[in-house]
């Protein structure tokens, strides 16, 4: 994501991480970022949702938004004979 000043939204259940959670996230993202972390209630199906602080750019990475992004491609892989290969 283009930008320097991200809001990671996580389950509240996952307030045991602690603090440094943000800093391993920006960490990770190998070059100079602001991360807030958000923990939200209504964030459920494993993953996070990472927005830009202005709202304009918004990456969800739940499980069931990873499924429908890839849908498409694991019904032609499936579909193929033998199955899914490497």
């Amino acid at each position: 994501m283009v930008g320097s000043a991200f809001v990671a939204k996580v389950s509240e259940g996952l307030y045991y991480l602690g603090d440094g959670l943000a800093d391993e996230i920006a960490r990770r993202v190998g070059r100079p970022v602001s991360i807030t972390i958000s923990y939200e209630p209504g964030i459920t199906g494993g993953g996070i949702i990472v927005e830009d602080t202005e709202g304009r750019q918004v990456w969800d990475n739940r499980f069931a938004k990873r499924l429908e992004r890839l849908w498409r491609e694991l019904r032609q892989q499936i579909a193929i004979p033998g199955g899914i290969r490497p």
